[in-house]
């Protein structure tokens, strides 16, 4: 699981850098919200960041640390939640195991 974390982290890194280097900018992401599928999808993205902050929050012990993995989400995106998940999958695993 942490492989394939890994190499879709570096795989949505990759589209990331090549979207800035395509230019754009906000123009396009207004041309984005205003078309209905685009704002669903925006929509979608953003639960998908608070479901993942609130899963972060239940699983870290401390809410400083907590805090350090959940708000970035919101402007690095699932780069950042891939991250948290290649270093925290272990512990979850075992929490599982353990729930058993």
């Amino acid at each position: 699981m942490r492989a394939v974390a890994a190499v879709l982290g570096l795989v949505l890194a990759g589209l990331i850098v090549w979207g800035f280097q395509q230019g754009g900018g906000w123009p396009e992401v207004i041309e984005v919200v205003e078309r209905p599928w685009g704002l669903v999808t925006l929509f979608d993205l953003y639960v998908g960041f608070f479901i993942y902050a609130a899963i972060v929050f239940l699983v870290e012990r401390n809410k400083m640390v907590a805090l350090f993995w959940a708000a970035p989400i919101f402007v690095l995106g699932n780069v950042w939640s891939i991250v948290w998940l290649i270093l925290r999958a272990p512990a979850i695993a075992a929490a599982f195991k353990t729930a058993e």
